[in-house]
């Protein structure tokens, strides 16, 4: 599939347009195009999805004061349909620096892709006069995967400040090739719960998310969900998921703070320990200070022993909460 991708004027030039009547210029004027360096593409995407955009960055060198009044038209050769026709196009300038980033398009049939993306750099827009060092090829191996199908994909809540900790839950399909989740986020922020083991089921896998609460604001971010998936073979691949989520919290002028983590529980043995963490949210111009346990408990038999009033040794670290 050959598109036309961008067309434009150097900085010489005095305006971007132009005829078609290259070839007196490619004949007899000394004028090279080529990457600055020559890219692959590799990738595994979810069908519906898009590969990551691609920015080529290209040199053009030569006489450049020849080409005063011409247009370079940029072609892209796609055979697997790869990007969008429209991309955005900048240079080349003065020095000849030029750069062109590709829009990847959704991709909506599963299977493997390969092969090479030809990109030309022409003085006419048939492509029959080209710069010198055009066409380049850029190599490409494409795998587009069943993905996840999530009931929702966006959530808008609110809640007042003070309050505690709430849910929202959601389902993921399909049912016999999930394997596992994993949910990038700070603290506080949003938890995501999900099955630690998936089997065939009748029924979409159950997700829960948990909102922490946050300073009196509003918090719009996309939490990217990792997910992994089986083949039928058994090997594995993963594939990332975005859930977009609006969290506005009204303040509470009688709330300074709140401990989103209400409780512990920790499980340590011998000569082993265990970490948890908790922490602090508090309203705008509320400064907290850690001055240390007021109250540690013990049993009764460990009365006598050095660490029964030791095993617990809290130390203040930083969370910057979502913004």
């Amino acid at each position: 599939m050959r598109k036309l991708i961008g067309l434009c004027a150097i900085a010489l030039m005095s305006a971007c347009g132009g005829g078609n009547g290259g070839d007196d210029v490619a004949a007899n004027v000394n004028v090279t195009v080529g990457l600055t360096t020559v890219p692959s593409i590799q990738a595994t995407v979810a069908t519906g999805r898009s590969i990551a955009d691609l920015t080529l960055s290209a040199k053009v060198t030569g006489e450049l004061p020849a080409l005063n009044g011409k247009t370079i038209y940029v072609v892209l050769e796609d055979p697997s349909n790869l990007f969008q026709a429209a991309t955005s196009l900048s240079g080349p300038n003065a020095q000849g620096d030029m750069q062109i980033v590709l829009t990847g398009k959704p991709l909506n049939t599963v299977g493997d892709l390969s092969g090479n993306v030809t990109v030309h750099a022409c003085l006419d827009l048939g492509c029959n006069t080209e710069l010198r060092g055009s066409p380049v090829q850029i190599p490409y191996q494409v795998a587009v995967r069943p993905g996840l199908a999530l009931s929702q994909t966006s959530f808008d809540v609110s809640a007042i400040f003070g309050e505690p900790a709430f849910t929202r839950t959601l389902t993921a399909s399909p049912l016999n090739r999930l394997k596992g989740f994993s949910m990038g986020t700070s603290i506080p922020g949003v938890k995501l719960d999900a099955p630690t083991l998936f089997t065939q089921s009748s029924t979409p896998h159950l997700l829960t998310l948990t909102f922490h609460p946050q300073a009196p604001g509003t918090v719009v971010k996309d939490y990217p969900i990792e997910v992994e998936f089986e083949h039928t073979d058994g090997s594995t691949y993963r594939l990332i998921e975005n859930i977009s989520i609006r969290h506005v919290t009204t303040d509470n002028p009688t709330v300074d703070y709140v401990f989103p983590t209400r409780s512990l529980n920790l499980d340590a043995r011998q000569a082993n320990s265990a970490i948890a963490n908790f922490w602090v949210v508090t309203r705008p111009g509320v400064t907290m200070t850690a001055t240390g346990v007021e109250y540690l408990s013990h049993p009764v038999a460990a009365n006598g022993n050095a660490l029964a009033s030791n095993w617990l040794r809290p130390f203040a670290d930083i969370y910057l909460a979502d913004t």
